[in-house]
């Protein structure tokens, strides 16, 4: 799946750290990057319950953007 802004949404979702983690990945492996820390961090936020919105603001999730 292609998604040709995953950058700006990440930056826009992510924390400030985890936008970096992001970020330091290879350019060919940000999406994978993108995908497997947008589902560890959507499950984090669900498992906090903050609510979607909060995301960002609130503490960073500890995810890995490794892709095996």
């Amino acid at each position: 799946r292609t998604v040709p802004n995953h950058e700006e949404i990440a930056h826009g979702n992510f924390a400030p750290a985890e936008y970096e983690r992001l970020m330091a990945l290879a350019p060919e492996r940000r999406l994978a990057g993108f995908f497997a820390g947008w589902t560890r961090k959507e499950a984090c936020v669900k498992a906090i319950g903050p609510g979607a919105a909060l995301a960002a603001a609130g503490p960073a999730c500890t995810v890995s953007f490794v892709v095996a």
